[in-house]
Parts: C-alpha cells; structure tokens; sequence
C-alpha cells in the first residue's frame, strides 16, 4: 500500500532504526489500500446482513478452543467462519468457561470482514482500552509493541515498509539481487527520482525503451503514467517518484492486460514463516492492451479503482470464487487457473504457480532482514505481530511472474459477493491461523512481576545456559540443519517446532510456502543473517518424523479428537506455568467433525 502519509508525532526510539525518509511516513499506513479494488479507506459500502437467529453463536462466558497436536499444550481460540459465507471449519474443538479472561479486539477500521470473525469467536470491541487480545488497523505507535504482553497480538511487523512502499520495495529488492542477481531478478529494474535522473536519461535514450513512474506513496493508481523518449522532458526535475521498467510485453487474456492480488500472511519472522490464500483476485484493465496509445490508463493500468470509471467495466456478480465463470473485469484466482490450464495444460500452470510462489517467499526473505531487527528492538517476545500483505504480481509473456508492488494494508472492503466471500474467508482464516490465547490479564500482571524480580535477582539456571551455549557454538561453526543436534534442543527450541506444527494444522485455506522441504534447501542460503531458528524448522523440514521427535518433551505430534477419548487423567499435565492462561478451564465440552 502506497497511500498518501498523515503526519504523526514519533517518539526517540523510531530514530534508532529508520531513516530520515522512512520516519516521514512510519507508523502510518496513510490510507487502507485501495490500489487493487475499492478506493479508500472510508465506510464500507456492503449490504446489511440480515439479523436471522444463529445456532451457532458464540455463548456469553464461554470460549471455543482448538487444541494442540501437543500434550499439554495450551490451545487456541477457535475462529469459525462467518455464517453468510455458508462454511464451517473443520476441526475438533473444546468449549471452556471464560471466568476470569477476557476476549477483546480493537480496530480502528471499519470492516466487516475484521469485525464478523471476531464476533463470531465470541469476541467483544474496545474502542480505548489497551487490554486487548487482538489489534487490527494501521501501524501502531512503537510503545504499543514495548508494552505488549506475550498473548497480544498486532497484525504489523514494525519495519515492514522496507517492502510496503515502492521506493522502499525497489531498494530491498536491489540489495538482494547485488548478492544474486539470477535468483532475485524478480522486480522490474527501478531508479529512483531524482536522485538518478541522469542515469534514467541515459537508458531511456540509448535503449528507447518504455518505463513507468510511480509517487513513492500514492494509492488508486494516481500519478501513474507510462514514460517513452518523446515524454521524458514532462517529467519535472525535482519529481520524487520510482521509475520502473515498463513490462511492455504482458501475457494476455482477450487481449487484455490484467495482474493478481495475492493475499500473503507472514506469521513469524524469527523463525520465518509465510503462508499463502489459496484464493485471490485478478484485476483486468478494460480497454485492448496496445503499445500504439501509451496514453490510454484503460489499456496499462489494471488498478480497481481506475478501471470501474471505464464504460466497458463489468463488475463481477459470482459468490462463489470456486465456481465463478470467466467474465466481467475481476475474476476469482481459480477461475484464472481453470482457464490457463485449458489453454496451457496442467504441468504449465503448475510449474507457475510454484514460481510465483518463490517470489513472495524471496521477497519475505529480502525484507525479513530489516523487520526482524526492528522487531527484536521492541519486544524479543514470539508470537507478538504477524502481517497480512497484499502481493501485486504480473506475468509477462513467456509467464515468468514478476513482483510490481506489496501492500501493507490491502483493501479488505467488499464491493461485491466475490469479495465479500473470499475476503470473509481471508479474515477467519487468518485469526485462526495466527493462534490467539484468552488470559487473565491480572493474573499475567502478577507472572510478569515476579519474572522480572527473578531477573534482578539473578535467577538463571547454569546448565541451560551452558548447553544452550554449547548448543549455539555447534551450529555457528556449521550453520547447516544438519549440525543441529535434537537431543541438545532446550525447551524454548521445542516450542518453535511445536508452534510450527500446530499453526499449520490450523491453516485453514491458506498453504504454508516457508519454510517446505524444497525452499529451506533451496532459499535457506539467501538469508543476509542466518538464525538458530530458521535452521531449526530447515531441519524439521528436512528430518523423518519419528527421528524428529525422539526426543521431544510433548512426544509425537497426535489427533486431539484421539486424545480426547482417552480417559480422564491419562494425560499428564506438561506445563502448570501457564495457569493464568487456563484460569478455570475445565475440560469443557468436545465438538468434532465439522467443529458441531
């Protein structure tokens, strides 16, 4: 998302870390993006949903849990999806009394899409309280992710405009390709104005090639405009703006030019870990691609917002994204890909689905070494923040994809049933992806306390810190998944494999595309640090699953619906330290099947 910066006073902490352009517009999204379908980031212009009685809504003083692969593993508040999309998630699933916790989200947005999900898991809003569980909206301020507890969670990596804005995109993107050119040449070759102006002359004169420039931050596609050597001289001197060139053979459908908005879930970055919709939009333009009217914004540009002011826009009236027909100028990502695989076949279509895939987890990478940092500066907890971006991609002719812009904060109004349905989907999937916790808020109050008198007082044990120690050397003199070896894992490294394990087991739609057993041997290299963590889940990845867990604390990874059927007390009881999480919970009462 690229949208026009508010200005907002920021604190001495954010000079650490950003530069002087980048402190212009952290923290703030500026608008919702609007790029790719809706235009801005006011009220959501739905129709209302009927008030019909609901079997299946949230009990007050109750919360819907899914449990862990994982013995004694606390679980997760269960997300099912809203009742107008006609689905229920699959999955077993325990109800407990809430007692003392608290299920609270904040946003300062008004979507739907955010609000229904919540709801649905039996949520409450806030409008100012900070004791929340859940954040959604733009950016917050630095102190939020300093004051944060372990079991708040905020949907924005601090830092992630490193890829957010196309200047910043540009920049990160060119670091990595200095290092390797082949594997990173995923974005189209960017300058930056006015700063190299000059260079931008030269290239254009002596190639006569066509480019496109782009404002640093805009939204909506304002101020985008295709740039050959006749125009070059309407550029003014001192523009700030991106200057890419211009993909100006693009794959075609009915000879029209169209792009993809894919919707990419980051859910860690130490260790990464990214996942994939398995759904999306693509946008077409609606005029006939042509090289010979340069001037025409119908014919270059796929933006939402430019396209529906066109005579020739059909909106598209489908509710089911699986089954929508091939018409109108949005379709659903599976229509796309019924299409291609009858015009292409079956294995093209699916080595380019694994390309494109491979940009969004490059780019990750690319960004990953800023945001983490920046993160690790605020709060070294896990599981704090996770980010949903908005991937614009293209493929040209030949379908090699290629990355033109990440959002931030993509839109998530809904102009039409397809949108409603996959973006409705796209939220309750992502808050039961991400695994939120209820708590008791003064009972953590009274943890954190007491863990900060035991820091003071030095209560550390020797032993873990010499084996985490001689743990670390082994791996530093050999940063391979190989020199990890598992029976030296502490408790803290059992519990990234477990987090892994049970995230995915909750994933919903979306496909885990980082890390895979592919990739990790693949992308593993290209890290520009490389982190115990990271390794660690390579060697997940990469190990037989029983040699893996041979000595796991929690033991093998096993059906909780199984384990639920066992009698009461067979289970042992791994970690009491989470009381103030599992305050009053009893067993509860088991739903299996389709979570009913």
């Amino acid at each position: 998302m690229d949208g026009a910066a508010e200005e907002r006073e920021l604190g001495p902490e954010a000079e650490e870390y950003f530069d002087e352009d980048e402190l212009r517009v952290v923290e703030d999204d500026a608008v919702e993006d609007a790029d790719e379908e809706d235009g801005g980031g006011g009220s959501e212009d739905e129709p209302e949903e009927e008030d019909n009685d609901d079997p299946l809504e949230p009990v007050a003083g109750q919360v819907r849990l899914a449990p862990s692969l994982f013995r004694g593993r606390h679980p997760t508040i269960f997300f099912d999806y809203p009742k107008e999309l006609g689905e229920l998630r699959q999955g077993f699933s325990v109800t407990q009394p809430l007692n003392a916790r608290k299920l609270v989200y904040k946003t300062n947005w008004e979507r739907n899409c955010v609000k229904n999900a919540f709801s649905r898991a039996g949520f409450n809003r806030t409008m100012s309280s900070n004791a929340w569980n859940g954040f959604w909206g733009k950016h917050p301020p630095l102190s939020t992710f300093k004051e944060m507890n372990r079991f708040q969670k905020v949907n924005h990596f601090p830092g992630s405009w490193c890829i957010g804005r196309k200047d910043r995109l540009a920049r990160t993107i060119q670091k990595f390709r200095r290092i390797n050119s082949a594997a990173f040449n995923i974005h189209p070759e960017s300058l930056m104005l006015p700063q190299e102006r000059k260079i931008f002359e030269i290239k254009i004169k002596q190639e006569k090639s066509i480019w496109i420039i782009k404002p640093q931050a805009s939204s909506c596609g304002r101020g985008i405009r295709v740039i050959h050597p006749g125009n070059v001289h309407t550029i003014p001197k001192d523009k700030k703006a991106v200057i890419q060139k211009y993909l100006h053979q693009p794959y075609l459908i009915n000879q029209t030019k169209f792009d993809l908005r894919l919707y990419v879930v980051v859910t860690s970055v130490d260790p990464l870990r990214v996942y994939i919709l398995n759904q999306g939009l693509v946008r077409f333009s609606t005029s006939k691609y042509t090289l010979k009217n340069l001037k025409s914004r119908y014919a270059h540009l796929t933006n939402y917002s430019i396209n529906k002011k066109s005579s020739k826009f059909v909106e598209n009236q489908s509710g089911n994204p699986d089954e929508d027909g091939m018409e109108g100028s949005k379709w659903s990502l599976t229509a796309l890909w019924r299409y291609l695989t009858a015009e292409i076949g079956e294995e093209r279509v699916a080595k380019l689905q694994d390309d494109i895939k491979d940009v969004v987890v490059k780019t990750c990478i690319a960004a990953e070494s800023d945001i983490t940092p920046a993160l690790a500066r605020l709060n070294r907890q896990r599981g704090v923040a996770y980010e949903l971006f908005g991937f614009d991609v293209i493929m040209d002719s030949q379908l090699k994809p290629w990355l033109l812009e990440v959002n931030v904060s993509p839109s998530l109004m809904g102009s039409s049933p397809l949108d409603r349905k996959i973006k409705g989907t796209l939220m309750a999937d992502i808050f039961h992806l991400v695994g939120f916790m209820p708590y008791d808020g003064q009972a953590i109050k009274k943890d954190e306390k007491k863990a900060a008198r035991d820091k003071l007082k030095g209560v550390v044990s020797k032993v873990k810190n010499k084996n985490l120690s001689r743990r670390q050397d082994a791996w530093r003199r050999n940063p391979s998944p190989d020199s990890i070896d598992m029976a030296e894992l502490s408790a803290e490294d059992w519990e990234v494999i477990y987090e892994a394990e049970d995230e995915n087991a909750r994933r919903g739609h979306f496909e885990r595309i980082y890390p895979t057993l592919k990739r990790c041997k693949e992308m593993l290299p290209y890290f520009a640090s490389t982190r115990f963590n990271d390794v660690l889940l390579a060697r997940w990845c990469t190990t037989s699953r029983h040699k893996l867990y041979a000595h796991s604390p929690r033991g093998l990874p096993t059906n909780p619906a199984v384990r639920a059927a066992q009698p009461q007390g067979s289970e042992k009881v791994v970690d009491a330290s989470m009381a103030f999480v599992a305050a009053g919970a009893g067993a509860g009462r088991a739903r299996g099947g389709g979570g009913r």
